[in-house]
């Protein structure tokens, strides 16, 4: 069975690929390069000599995060350690991270940047694994409205929620919206990506979930 956490562990796993193709395109780990939260002992271990490694536990040794400093540091610190809360089944404490890294960043960066939506993204997981999907799908709504208004229907992230909102719903019971919405998904990402894309066929499993929900096996 489909979850909501499955999603998150899969946008975590694009953030390692890309991580990895900028080192391998880099050769080093330089200063300049920002480590995306969450994938720094990848990273570190993808470089060579010791550099690499200081770096991965300099990230991890940034990650602490304060629940009353409102600071876009601490908003990055937050979020790590939400998502690594979240991975290791403490839903409760990434919760409330993930709720001050949202509440950070919408205060001073707005609704609509990139990582406004993706704090809320994360939360809105950790809310599910509580077992408040109707929450979670509240969350997950506004997300896609809002990347929809902004990057457009057809854009992974966009997309991305879209799939995780119809995990949501598929929680409270409503198959025949969840596979309505799943079947939106589908046939976008089949036409911009193709069948084979992993983000096609995992959309494609949730959608076969939908459907035998439903007793049409």
């Amino acid at each position: 069975r489909h979850n909501l956490g499955a999603r998150g562990r899969r946008m975590r796993l694009v953030a390692v690929n890309s991580g990895m193709t900028a080192i391998k395109s880099m050769g080093t780990c330089g200063p300049a390069m920002r480590c995306i939260a969450g994938i720094a002992l990848y990273m570190g271990a993808a470089c060579l000599g010791s550099a690499g490694h200081s770096l991965a536990q300099e990230q991890l040794q940034q990650s602490t995060c304060s629940l009353t400093n409102s600071t876009l540091a601490n908003a990055d610190a937050c979020e790590t350690a939400g998502n690594s809360a979240n991975d290791q089944g403490d839903y409760r404490g990434a919760e409330s991270m993930l709720r001050k890294a949202h509440e950070i960043r919408q205060a001073q960066l707005g609704g609509e940047q990139a990582g406004t939506l993706e704090a809320l993204e994360a939360l809105a997981v950790a809310v599910g694994h509580e077992g408040r999907y109707a929450e979670a799908e509240g969350l997950l709504r506004q997300a896609a409205e809002t990347q929809k208004r902004v990057l457009g229907p057809e854009h992974a992230d966009t997309l991305m929620s879209l799939d995780g909102l119809g995990v949501a719903i598929s929680y409270q019971g409503r198959y025949s919206e969840t596979e309505a919405l799943h079947r939106q998904v589908l046939d976008t990402r089949k036409r911009v990506l193709g069948l084979e894309n992993p983000d096609t066929l995992m959309v494609l499993d949730h959608l076969a979930s939908d459907i035998g929900d439903q007793g049409r096996y």
